[in-house]
């Protein structure tokens, strides 16, 4: 990690910079709420802890998050892979709140927002690869920036929210065949 300039509180991150700070620092320790936006969308292996060697699936762990009091939205373009579908239906079987997920296909931009006072903006998706998860020979060339610049995080906080809240459906041209259902029409 290296700080940028003091002055604008961003840190850049790249390749296994993005798992350790995004995910074992800040995502496994939320209290409050993660937010994340992606265009792709993996059920990968997340550790139970910071230094446990075991892990679960992230939609489990999502889950497990929400049975602890946290809000977990996820805001993606693709369709979910194969391994994530049927851990999300037994997390909806259980009958007790689960993390909300919601697609639109012009998703693109990247980021995760925790308990609303720290961000990660950068070219990584919600992958192993992407993230940083795989080994130094395997993982994808990844960057982006980590602050906790409230200001910054009050205009990505809004973009989402816009986004999730389908404030750019009504004039979004994109075909029926690649939109499931408007954002806008989904219950808020």
């Amino acid at each position: 990690m290296r700080e940028i300039d003091q002055s604008t509180g961003f840190t850049y991150l790249e390749d296994r910079e993005i798992f350790e700070k995004v995910l074992l620092e800040s995502i496994l320790n939320a209290k409050k709420s993660i937010l994340i936006s992606t265009a792709n969308l993996r059920n990968i292996r997340i550790p139970k802890s910071r230094k446990s060697r075991k892990t679960i699936s992230c939609v489990e762990f999502f889950w497990r998050k929400v049975q602890d009091g946290v809000e977990v939205r996820i805001l993606h373009s693709a369709r979910p892979t194969t391994s994530w579908l049927p851990d999300e239906e037994k997390s909806d079987e259980r009958g007790k709140p689960t993390f909300v997920r919601r697609r639109c296909p012009r998703v693109h931009f990247k980021a995760v927002i925790v308990d609303g006072c720290e961000c990660f903006v950068g070219s990584a998706n919600l992958t192993g690869a992407g993230l940083g998860a795989k080994s130094e020979y395997k993982r994808n060339f990844e960057t982006g920036f980590w602050t906790t610049g409230k200001s910054f995080i009050s205009l990505m906080q809004e973009r989402f929210e816009k986004i999730w809240q389908g404030g750019f459906c009504d004039k979004c041209k994109i075909k029926p065949d690649h939109c499931d259902l408007p954002l806008s029409e989904l219950p808020r």
